[in-house]
């Protein structure tokens, strides 16, 4: 399922954070890995006067990761960052894209934050996104023992159970579906939750994985961020929009709390909806 992995940096240490992740899934899986930092100079001659400055940069990050039996390539490219990520991990064939929050400090400035947001928005493949700024701890995402999956009864957020399953084989990690009931629900609607999540784990081949099934009570971002938090080395697992449809921005969603809000890794899947090509309002 992974098999192409791209990482974008802007210089900065807190960007530097979605690495260890990123390379410890590659390992697991496979995959290639692959850096790129995006430059805004101005390109003459299809080369831009930062590439220069950038390329040995994101040379010796890659030393320490990369080997001769699996080198890391290095890219600088020009323009908007968003979009030239965006582009470049879709023409390339990349099959998911590691970043990190939080990462403005760097020579290329506010590369990750609002980009972040826009790159998972438009972004035709997943998303792994690391909180700089939340996780203290340098190699987070490396060791992954719980994967979360929330849904919310919707086809949109069920997108992501087949990346939850898979990376919950490769991690030889513990899947949790959870559906988070209101404060107001009643036990019948708490009863058909965990029903429904009872429906889930049903349709999965499990004999590989240990399921568990959690209804909690709260508040959808509130809930998932505790539920992460709560478990050593969990990573959560979600689509951009669910029952909500989707939407032209991630800023206030679900999503958006969980992915600021949590020390843990969270990887974000686009829904099939938006692979398929289907405009959904």
């Amino acid at each position: 399922m992974y098999f192409k992995i791209l990482v974008p940096l802007d210089g900065s240490v807190l960007a530097e954070r979605a690495l260890p992740a990123a390379c410890a899934l590659a390992d697991r899986s496979g995959a290639d890995l692959e850096l790129l930092t995006v430059v805004s100079g101005g390109a003459v001659d299809g080369v831009s006067p930062d590439q220069f400055l950038v390329q040995p940069y994101l040379e010796s990050v890659a030393k320490p990761f990369g080997s001769k039996s699996r080198p890391i390539r290095c890219h600088v490219l020009d323009g908007d960052a968003p979009s030239v990520i965006v582009d470049f991990a879709r023409n390339q064939g990349f099959s998911l894209i590691a970043m990190a929050t939080h990462g403005r400090t760097g020579f290329v400035r506010g590369l990750l934050g609002s980009v972040t947001d826009k790159v998972i928005l438009n972004s035709p493949v997943p998303v792994l996104v690391v909180n700089g700024g939340k996780s203290l701890i340098s190699d987070v995402g490396v060791d992954v023992n719980h994967v979360i999956v929330p849904l919310d009864g919707s086809e949109l957020a069920e997108s992501a159970i087949e990346h939850g399953e898979a990376l919950a084989k490769l991690h030889d990690a513990e899947l949790t579906f959870l559906r988070v009931a209101n404060t107001s629900s009643s036990v019948m609607e708490r009863s058909l939750a965990q029903h429904y999540l009872e429906g889930i784990s049903s349709s999965l081949v499990t004999e590989e994985l240990k399921v568990k099934l959690r209804v909690p009570i709260g508040e959808p971002g509130d809930s998932l961020i505790s539920a992460g938090t709560g478990l050593a080395n969990a990573l959560v697992v979600m689509t951009t929009r669910g029952a909500s449809g989707l939407k032209r921005t991630v800023r206030g969603s679900v999503t958006d709390q969980v992915v600021r809000g949590t020390s843990v890794p969270t990887l974000v899947v686009p829904p099939v909806a938006e692979l398929t090509g289907r405009c959904i309002d």
